[in-house]
């Protein structure tokens, strides 16, 4: 699923240029994440540990140390302050801290400001600033844009973790640019500019200098991208496209979202052919990820290939508030396409094939309930042929109305559990090897259990052989212990796991005329290939392999080659 992210991250930047009154424009934004948040991040990350799982509780760790955006002050037509900046800066947001850096050291702060409005699709939210607030807002320009026009970058781009304030100067390098895994090309192109962008200045202004304006600037567009793998390859929102949205914020302030609307937005996302899972992921609420983003990212972990995994994974070490949304927005979107597809078992977990579907017939007979009203949530029903029918819940948030549960998703929460993470050799395995000593004829047996951790592993084995051309020894038996030290090797599905060991036991020797026990000692080397995807609802996974080994005691020295096969655990 890795073809459906673009190879581009949300960015924000600046130099050094005195502009000492842009101060007064551009703030900080600094989202609040709420305590029950934290709370339920915090068992979280304890839980992922003790399963293994130590990046994803480290990329906790890391979020749960803050993030932050810029954004700059505008008047609606109401008269009344605002900020404006990007959703993905306070997505996760129940209250937002505006900070302005004052330039001698002192700054001015606003705590616990509401998001007023937002919109996912655009990349845009507005922050109501208090009614007696008296800072100058910034002006939109509204002349033509060239190619080749001196711009400049505002906001707090991060220095390790801690934002500082930049300017930066570059030029518009196209001003129509069309990147639809971006920004819908319908709505607006985009500005392409290399005024500095880095990451921490997402939701800032991109202005051209006016002398006529009060700050000497006017706002072009908001910055949002940044491409990783070029230079001076920025993107930003044009302003006029910004100016629309905090108009019809405005307007609507205080009236409740038009959910018919909203619907039937969601119901063209079910009936596209074309959908992508991050078109289903707009419309997953944070109160749904409270509940139940720990479960869907548990079952993602546990269930889905490679591919999916390591897509969602990319994303919740960015932010793992977001890892869970996608998490989510897979299982809602499993359900729509399972309706139609659920005869084919290839459609169960991995995502993949799901999104690769070329020929298959597509249908989209969905039929919807009329929307229920109860304690401000509204609810739906979505019917397939009559047959596949899923309760969907929706509430309103930041202005828009998302899915609160779907299919009793939320009902169920807390219901799935984490597999222990693999490692090889797990915490054991047992193997039974086929020897074969070259003239003897008759049945080899060998058992060996080891428990272990990556690179070490101790255990016992243990070896029945029946001779059937000696007259003297009907059978042996051999056994003792072992260490073993192995370099596991990660494949795709699997762990290669070269190995050598020392080991040390005694021999029966059944002919009793003889000594009846012998030491013996030696090593043995050998490859061992450890499945990582084990038998469904376990952690026990199979294992295949070969080896030679080499035992020696005061009469003789055995040489056997074996044939691996058994199960890690």
């Amino acid at each position: 699923m890795k073809k459906y992210i673009l190879s581009i991250i949300f960015a924000l930047s600046c130099a050094f240029v005195s502009a000492a009154s842009l101060r007064d424009y551009v703030c900080l934004v600094e989202p609040q994440v709420p305590e029950k948040t934290k709370e339920f991040l915090t068992e979280y990350k304890e839980s992922l540990k003790s399963r293994g799982y130590n990046d994803y509780a480290e990329y906790i760790d890391s979020y749960l140390q803050g993030s932050f955006g810029s954004g700059f002050v505008v008047y609606g037509s109401d008269r009344k302050p605002y900020i404006i900046t990007n959703r993905h800066v306070v997505i996760e947001a129940e209250t937002v801290n505006i900070t302005f850096d004052l330039g001698d050291g002192n700054t001015t702060k606003y705590e616990g400001l509401k998001v007023i409005s937002s919109d996912e699709k655009m990349d845009f939210a507005l922050i109501a600033l208090p009614e007696d607030f008296k800072k100058p807002g910034l002006e939109f320009y509204t002349g033509s844009v060239a190619e080749g026009d001196e711009v400049w970058s505002a906001g707090f781009p991060g220095l390790g973790t801690k934002p500082l304030w930049q300017l930066g100067k570059g030029i518009v390098s196209n001003t129509s640019v069309k990147i639809e895994e971006l920004f819908d090309p319908e709505i607006s192109a985009l500005i392409q500019h290399s005024a500095q962008i880095d990451g921490g200045n997402s939701g800032g202004p991109l202005l051209v200098k006016d002398s006529k304006s009060a700050s000497g600037y006017k706002v072009i567009g908001i910055n949002t991208w940044k491409a990783i793998y070029r230079e001076n390859t920025n993107f930003s929102i044009p302003s006029s496209v910004v100016k629309s949205f905090i108009d019809n914020a405005v307007k609507n302030k205080g009236v409740s979202p038009d959910f018919g609307k909203r619907l039937e937005e969601f119901r063209k996302v079910v009936s596209d052919k074309e959908t992508t899972i991050s078109e289903f992921k707009r419309f997953i609420s944070n109160e749904f990820i409270a509940v139940y983003g720990k479960d869907a990212f548990i079952w993602v972990l546990n269930n889905c290939s490679d591919d999916t995994r390591e897509a969602v994974a990319s994303i919740f070490a960015y932010d793992p508030i977001d890892g869970m949304r996608y998490s989510i927005a897979i299982q809602v979107f499993r359900k729509f396409w399972l309706s139609r597809y659920e005869k084919d078992p290839r459609y169960m977990t991995n995502v993949d094939y799901l999104l690769e579907r070329n020929d298959q017939e597509y249908s989209t007979e969905y039929t919807t309930s009329d929307p229920e009203l109860e304690d401000n949530d509204y609810k739906v029903t979505f019917t397939y042929k009559g047959f596949a029918s899923y309760d969907s819940v929706w509430c309103e948030e930041q202005g828009c109305w998302k899915l609160k549960d779907f299919n009793g998703m939320a009902a169920t929460a807390g219901t799935a559990t984490l597999k222990k993470q693999k490692k090889v050799p797990h915490s054991g395995s047992i193997t039974f090897s086929i020897k074969d000593f070259g003239q003897m004829n008759g049945i080899n047996f060998n058992t060996e259990i080891l428990i272990g951790a990556n690179y070490c592993a101790f255990g016992g084995f243990s070896t029945f052989e029946q001779l059937k051309n000696s007259e003297t020894i009907p059978f042996t038996m051999t056994g003792g212990v072992m260490l073993r030290f192995q370099v596991p090797v990660k494949g795709r599905n699997f762990f290669l796991v070269p190995y050598v060991d020392g080991r040390f036991g005694l021999k029966i020797n059944t002919d009793f005329h003889a000594e009846p026990f012998l030491p013996v000692y030696g090593v043995g080397v050998g490859c061992n290939v450890i499945f990582e995807n084990g038998f469904p609802g376990t952690t026990v996974a199979p294992v295949l392999g070969c080896g030679v080994v080499i035992l020696k005691n005061n009469e003789e020295t055995d040489k056997a080659f074996y044939l691996n096969f058994g199960i890690t655990f």
